[in-house]
């Protein structure tokens, strides 16, 4: 399939006035009936010259970042939490309203990381020390810094609730039981999960005064977990995310991935949740931001480069525009 693009590219490539209708052809081919708006755009954000045609050198920038993208993925697998705590812990989602088993990922993953060669496995965990902020325990302590409901009225604030501390911005924060206490038999991962030789580890929460639901930053976006620079650092392109849970720590971590500008897969059945409610909203909302939803069954074409997914087009293309907009002319 990468030579069937390569020797349709290179007939372009040897000419050095193209015109735009060409590279739409070219587009067209990439993709599996592709509207003509989602054609228009692609060319669009690819397209630097204004003139109407385009050049051999603007044919291989193109191919050099955008087709090569599609065809030749660099891939990152991050399993989000797969913790004892949120398995059959204190904070186990079989507790949760949407009543799911937490378990039920592992299996799924295993495969996945089995039949499927993805570049990078990440591995991530929630790593609170014992005097976590977010823990119901520890309100006492941290009653000072309470904005809603005021510091006087801390004992009336229950399990699961949500406040409001000081902060700059002021944070949001859910009350959870104790979990995750770094290096607890809870904050381990689950013993069935598959850990590969080469895997590396993403941990988050560890700083006591702020919650970090993303694999990316803490809860404020003010300090990273580093993640962010391994991703860059291997040249990764997409991010497939899986994990626990698909409402709070994958929801959060996959619409980071989206906004760094990663071509984005939420492999839904790795994932189980807290609230259905809330796991439909997230699903909307990364298929909004670019994201696409997929099964696990479906996942080896897209790490192989064989399969082009327009949503997963219009990222890569878009993030062409953005690296080389001050290109245009």
């Amino acid at each position: 399939m990468a030579r069937s693009f390569a020797e349709t590219f290179q007939k372009y490539a040897e000419n050095d006035k193209v015109p735009v209708s060409s590279l739409k052809e070219l587009i067209r081919s990439l993709f599996s009936d592709p509207s003509e708006e989602s054609v228009n755009k692609v060319c669009e954000c690819v397209t630097l010259s204004k003139n109407g045609h385009l050049s051999s050198d603007d044919f291989k920038l193109i191919w050099e970042n955008f087709i090569q993208v599609l065809i030749k993925p660099v891939s990152a697998f991050v399993i989000v939490d797969v913790q004892n705590d949120f398995i059959s812990g204190s904070l186990a989602l079989s507790s949760c309203p949407a009543k799911e088993d937490g378990a039920e990922v592992v299996p799924v993953i295993n495969k996945l990381l089995d039949d499927v060669v993805f570049d990078y496995v990440f591995y991530t965990y929630d790593w609170h020390p014992h005097n976590h902020i977010s823990f119901h325990s520890n309100l006492k302590t941290y009653k000072d810094t309470l904005l809603r409901p005021t510091p006087d009225q801390w004992e009336s604030v229950c399990m699961f609730d949500r406040v409001q501390f000081d902060g700059r911005p002021p944070l949001e924060q859910t009350m959870w039981p104790d979990h995750c206490i770094q290096g607890s038999e809870g904050s381990k991962l689950h013993k069935d999960l598959k850990v590969i030789e080469g895997g590396l580890e993403v941990y988050k929460g560890f700083n006591p005064c702020i919650d970090s639901y993303s694999a990316f930053w803490d809860n404020g976006e003010v300090t990273s977990t580093g993640l962010l620079d391994e991703l860059k650092s291997r040249n990764v392109t997409d991010v497939y995310v899986c994990g626990l849970a698909t409402d709070i720590c994958v929801n959060f971590t996959a619409t980071h991935a989206c906004k760094h500008n990663f071509r984005v897969v939420l492999v839904e059945d790795a994932c189980r949740g807290v609230d259905l409610s809330a796991i439909s909203e997230t699903k909307q909302k990364l298929n909004d931001l670019g994201a696409i939803i997929r099964t696990s069954d479906t996942i080896a074409p897209l790490v192989k480069g064989e399969e082009f997914p327009m949503e997963l087009g219009l990222v890569a293309a878009e993030n062409f525009r953005r690296k080389f907009a001050n290109m245009s002319t």
